[in-house]
């Protein structure tokens, strides 16, 4: 993962995107931002990511939702993961 860093680092902005554009398909962002300044709605990956609870996988999702009242089996809620879960989660992304 370092070494993903480093490189990431040095990639043009044009670079970043296009890698971005790998992963996800569609980012649903609110009309106006809310309360908890976020704008985010959800996040539509463009494949189904493994989530793993202690090293094993037990779901697989298309995607991540910020809105609470948008969520199926496919999309998890954001707030549903603990955060050490999530940054792991989308440091595989």
């Amino acid at each position: 993962m370092n070494a993903f860093n480093e490189l990431y680092a040095e990639y043009t902005d044009a670079e970043k995107k296009q890698f971005m554009q790998a992963f996800i398909e569609l980012i649903d962002i609110f009309p106006e931002r809310r309360e908890d300044g976020n704008w985010i709605r959800n996040i539509k990956f463009q494949f189904p990511v493994p989530v793993l609870r202690d090293g094993k996988e037990v779901v697989r999702i298309d995607g991540i939702s910020l809105d609470k009242e948008q969520s199926d089996e496919h999309t998890v809620i954001l707030e549903k993961f603990p955060t050490l879960e999530t940054i792991c989660l989308l440091s595989r992304v």
